[in-house]
């Protein structure tokens, strides 16, 4: 990893060409901008609508059944297939909570039986309220004043019927009263099924407007293209006639903002950084190992844009710490297979390659270590035996430990001190 060169970059141009000015500049990606004058406060458009398309959009991501996505020059009612996602998303709630509902109460009167209440014109004007009471709660029920009866039980608990004409008070048991409704529990199946079926049928027209995601997040990619020219817009310096837009840009995109001026008749100044300036820092990767170190850099913090380049230092440091935690030869050689067994898969993408290096480097490291520390799945080896003489490290000690770990930090804090003098 180094950290890039930068250039202080100010392009001016008329003011009628400051929209596709700033929409190359976009394109080209490669200038940070410093803002000319306050920012104003930015919203969407439509703040309603664009939420509404993140909703949907994460709707369809979210999917567990995704099908093959439509292209993206097939035409497309937006709101139409917005309005569709919006609503199949509430569907699925109103059925996932429905279907719970369904649940506890079938689960509450499954050891009740199947039946269904009289109605109060049925006891001249009084209800059955019903509890399932634990038994070790027996007692309770000596200090009810209304009538009750015990008409089941089961192994944990006493099945309670009270005769009242109005809802009992909460205290009158320890536990809650039973919501039972008005079905029976022969309904409650048939209806949970009938749930099951709705919910499935609307996961398939889940999975059929997963077609649009491709096409959904292209224009919500486009909707935030959009807002971050508006941003920049209100960035600029702008007079009646004119406009200037400056920014920090690495050294090596200077002849293509360069052709950028040419094309479109722009005035451009790029000078380096003043004693002043705090240009931002971007890192550049050189090889796997190196772009490791990058990464594990940016994970701490990104380091000043006059500093040092501490990547290989923190890649090495962090490959020490991880050997001297592990401390394991055995499970270290385990890494290292797995590794191994996955390492043409994680080679299938940058992020992957640069993993598997950093893998192979604590497996490596914590491999030496492990045998040094005579470990191997947290057994010593054999009394006498040539592993047992590759032991030099005795982990146990703690004073020796805690001098070697004083003796690294030591080296560390050696190791800043010179880089920044």
């Amino acid at each position: 990893m180094t950290i890039a060169p930068m250039l202080k970059v100010t392009l001016c141009g008329l003011a009628h060409e400051k929209a596709p000015v700033l929409e190359e500049l976009q394109a080209l990606g490669a200038l940070h901008l410093i803002p000319l004058r306050r920012p104003g406060p930015l919203t969407p458009d439509d703040p309603a609508a664009r939420r509404r398309a993140d909703t949907a959009f994460h709707h369809l991501q979210d999917a567990p059944e995704q099908l093959t996505p439509w292209p993206l020059g097939k035409p497309f009612d937006a709101d139409a297939v917005i309005g569709e996602i919006i609503e199949n998303r509430l569907r699925l709630r109103r059925l996932a909570d429905r279907s719970f509902e369904l649940d506890q109460m079938i689960e509450a009167l499954g050891p009740w039986g199947d039946f269904r209440l009289p109605q109060p014109a049925e006891l001249r004007g009084e209800q059955l309220w019903l509890y399932a009471l634990p038994r070790k709660d027996r007692a309770a029920l000596e200090q009810v004043q209304l009538p009750w009866a015990i008409v089941g039980r089961c192994e944990t608990a006493l099945h309670v019927a009270v005769v009242a004409k109005q809802p009992p008070p909460r205290s009158l048991l320890p536990v809650p009263r039973l919501e039972t409704g008005d079905a029976t529990l022969a309904e409650l199946r048939a209806e949970r099924a009938e749930v099951g079926i709705a919910l499935e049928m609307a996961e398939r027209a889940r999975a059929d407007l997963t077609r649009w995601r491709l096409a959904l997040g292209a224009k919500l990619a486009a909707a935030e293209d959009a807002d971050d020219r508006r941003a920049a817009a209100h960035q600029t310096l702008d007079d009646d006639r004119v406009f200037a837009v400056q920014g920090w840009a690495p050294a090596d995109t200077a002849p293509a903002l360069r052709r950028l001026a040419e094309e479109r008749g722009l005035a451009l100044v790029a000078e380096p950084p003043g004693r002043d300036d705090t240009p931002p820092t971007l890192l550049r990767a050189e090889g796997e190992r190196k772009a490791m170190g990058s990464d594990l850099t940016s994970f701490y913090m990104s380091p000043g844009y006059r500093s040092w380049d501490p990547s290989l230092v923190v890649f090495t440091s962090f490959a020490i710490f991880f050997a001297m935690i592990l401390a394991d030869a055995g499970y270290a050689l385990l890494l290292g297979l797995l590794t191994a067994f996955y390492w043409r898969r994680l080679g299938s993408s940058a992020s992957g390659r640069r993993f598997r290096v950093l893998l192979a480097a604590l497996g490596g490291a914590s491999f030496v270590y492990g045998v040094a520390a005579g470990s191997y799945f947290g057994f010593a080896p054999p009394a006498g035996g040539w592993l047992e003489r590759l032991r030099i490290v005795d982990v146990t000690d703690f004073e020796a430990m805690m001098r070697l770990s004083i003796l690294i930090g030591a080296a560390h804090i050696t190791i800043a001190l010179a880089a920044l003098a």
